[in-house]
């Protein structure tokens, strides 16, 4: 079995492609997430928090 040294740890090969399906599916459950607009009252929160902090630099 081939193994890939990761610190002090031997990582056999096999938990490498677990951990790239898990990967995977992480992003297919979350693409939605990343397409979804960005709320309104998200939006006017931002913008808020934007004015107060512009106002802080003068």
């Amino acid at each position: 079995m081939d193994k890939r040294k990761i610190g002090d740890v031997q990582k056999p090969d096999a938990t490498n492609a677990i951990q790239e399906k898990i990967g995977e599916k992480l992003k297919e459950a979350y693409a939605d997430v990343l397409e979804a607009p960005v709320p309104d009252r998200f939006l006017d929160l931002l913008e808020k928090l934007e004015s107060t902090d512009k106002g802080r630099s003068h």
